[in-house]
């Protein structure tokens, strides 16, 4: 009887010092609890900015892939105060279920995020994507839906300066070459922001 009540607590301890292992070997989130919501797009201009936005006012992190026809494979985890972080392609969908948000919101359709990013995750957690190409009334309902007070407002500015001639690169933080949204057929060479605005 003792042998048996010995071997299922090393089972557990096991299991434990697994998972913790697990756990430690993930970046830094930047906050101790679950986040309401996980955002994912990809390094578009005007979904990235949203998601930017919505980190900074609604303090939520989110995962940036790779605009699709840049070629770059490049995953970043943008948490919601600590540094932002590449994760490997493969690891992404343990990582969201490692991270445990309350729901995970989708910027864009499959022409800006495509089925792949996204069919894999697990469906324990509700996925919501977001449809539209007004990106001003997707930000307005966010706010209502996500209640982050000033989102579609201070989205409205951003977006606004994003688009000006008198734009600057230094408007969004740092992070991979922001790309065009693509239309019906995604352009061959997508526009890099910086050089967009000066013209």
């Amino acid at each position: 009887m003792r042998k048996i009540e010995l071997k299922s607590l090393l089972v557990v301890l096991l299991a434990a010092f697994c998972a913790v292992s697990f756990a430690s070997s993930w970046p830094q989130t930047g906050n101790s609890r679950r986040p309401d919501t996980l955002t994912i797009c990809t390094n578009y201009k005007s979904p990235r900015l949203l998601a930017d936005t919505i980190r900074a006012l609604g303090k939520q992190p989110f995962i940036l892939f790779p605009a699709a026809e840049t070629g770059d494979q490049r995953v970043f985890f943008m948490p919601a105060k600590a540094t932002p972080c590449e994760l490997r392609p493969e690891e992404v969908k343990d990582f969201i279920k490692y991270l445990n948000p309350k729901r995970i919101i989708v910027l864009g359709n499959e022409n800006v995020v495509p089925a792949k990013f996204t069919r894999d995750l697990y469906r324990s957690t509700p996925i919501f994507r977001v449809e539209c190409n007004d990106w001003l009334k997707v930000a307005d309902q966010l706010e209502f839906m996500l209640n982050i007070s000033g989102l579609g407002g201070q989205f409205r500015r951003l977006y606004e300066e994003f688009y000006s001639d008198n734009y600057r690169q230094t408007s969004l933080p740092a992070a991979p070459q922001v790309k065009e949204e693509p239309q019906a057929e995604p352009p061959a060479e997508p526009i890099p922001a910086a050089e967009e605005a000066a013209k």
